[in-house]
């Protein structure tokens, strides 16, 4: 675990898919479905299987963001290349009742120093749709760069963004 002024980074781990369900996924939220291009639901059953398969997965570590006992959030670091030491990097805040919190920015704080210090890890990439303004200036506060603009499957537009930094 990794403990950070409001919140804590917990391994995601089997023994959680019941809270991670209930808390972002039983019950999404429109606008935090909006923000990230989630169009679908998912059943306890799917949610499970996700799970199931990520846990053991070698070049990827999920975290689960806690505010004292209250799942919060997710953090994500995929695709990780200890080799070219870059990665993948992707977070979420479940409800928007939970925006303006800090809980994202110090989730990714505890997160990419943990990365660079415990993995070496010195650039990460992530994708935001241009229309999520406060996750782009977030993100820009981290040193995060836009790289490129895309379109996705549904014609909406998103940047590729990247840190690349030995400090952040």
């Amino acid at each position: 675990m990794i403990n950070y002024k409001n919140i804590t980074l917990k391994r995601l781990t089997k023994d959680d898919k019941h809270i991670y369900y209930e808390s972002g996924f039983k019950h999404p939220d429109e606008q935090v479905d909006y923000l990230t291009g989630t169009d679908k639901s998912y059943s306890y059953s799917q949610i499970s299987d996700y799970v199931d398969h990520v846990v053991d997965q070698n070049d990827r570590i999920d975290f689960l963001i806690f505010s004292e006992t209250r799942l919060v959030g997710e953090i994500v670091f995929s695709h990780i290349d200890t080799l070219t030491k870059h990665c993948d990097f992707r977070i979420a805040i479940f409800n928007q009742s939970d925006f303006s919190k800090k809980y994202g920015s110090h989730a990714m704080k505890a997160g990419l120093d943990y990365m660079i210090s415990k993995h070496e890890i010195v650039s990460f990439s992530l994708e935001v749709y241009t229309f999520n303004l406060r996750a782009i200036h977030v993100y820009e506060k981290f040193g995060f760069k836009i790289i490129s603009r895309h379109k996705d499957a549904k014609n909406r537009d998103y940047y590729i963004m990247r840190l690349t930094t030995e400090k952040h």
